[in-house]
């Protein structure tokens, strides 16, 4: 149930708006002063906050700047029996989600808390948005990296090995590697990055040893598993071979001039 926290030092509104909330579905929580409310705040952040401006220990107008720093002044409706056009125009430049003089009616408030909704669902909405374009820009910089190293002078082993290591940096893996089928029936280590890199290009892995690898390879399909030991595709040998412990793990199938 959403929460909603009630700064008021008037008990008897403080109940009134409860009830209020409850037929709005909201779970109300009380507090007398600034302070208690700020305590209230911190402890659990609530979905809308009710706060008057005449508080007996703080300034209503101090605690929405805390909101306000918080980025979260936009789902405070401010209250007040004093109304008055500048307290209601500096609680929206402020960046109150609303304000309402007392008293106050259920379809006031319900209206209002409609729209607070609506507004942090959009900005939650945002939010989202610029997080995906952010990690598409992440990934084209990540792609342009790679066809600059792909196309260096340098031997490909160690373009390659390079390449291993961003991609590992850039999805915060442990380990990475890449791996080559050199016939039919064997896969190599080509390259390797992290702690058990010089032992992995010691180790080939036959077919017949099975393992997510060739599992990748014959069904040119990506898997990720979360608990190797649990997964009859993972093969331990490696694991045994090197002292490294996979805890989870991601192969994905690279096909180049039809292999």
């Amino acid at each position: 149930m959403p929460r909603a926290l009630v700064i008021d030092d008037d008990a008897f509104f403080r109940q009134v708006v409860a009830d209020m909330l409850e037929k709005l579905g909201y779970e109300p929580v009380h507090a007398a002063t600034g302070t208690e409310g700020m305590e209230k705040f911190l402890a659990r952040e609530p979905d809308i906050i009710l706060l008057d401006l005449n508080l007996p220990d703080v300034h209503g107008f101090e605690l929405l700047e805390h909101f306000a720093q918080r980025e979260m002044a936009g789902r405070v409706i401010v209250t007040t029996s004093d109304y008055s056009l500048d307290t209601a125009l500096r609680s929206l430049r402020t960046g109150a989600g609303d304000y309402l003089p007392k008293p106050i009616r259920q379809e006031q408030l319900s209206t209002s808390v409609e729209r607070i909704g609506r507004n942090l669902n959009i900005q939650r909405e945002n939010q989202v948005l610029h997080q995906q374009l952010r990690k598409r820009v992440q990934d084209l910089k990540l792609m342009r990296h790679i066809a600059q190293l792909a196309n260096s002078t340098r031997p490909a082993s160690e373009w390659t090995n390079d390449i291993t290591t961003a991609v590992c940096n850039y999805i915060g893996a442990e380990a990475g590697s890449l791996l080559l089928l050199r016939d039919a029936q064997t896969l190599v280590f080509y390259t390797a990055a992290g702690p058990a890199r010089e032992k992995l290009k010691q180790v080939e892995l036959p077919r017949a040893s099975g393992g997510l690898a060739w599992w990748c390879i014959e069904h040119l399909e990506p898997v990720k598993i979360d608990h190797p030991a649990s997964d009859g595709r993972f093969n331990p040998e490696i694991d045994k071979q090197t002292g490294f412990t996979t805890r989870n793990l991601l192969a994905v199938p690279i096909t180049v001039g039809g292999r």
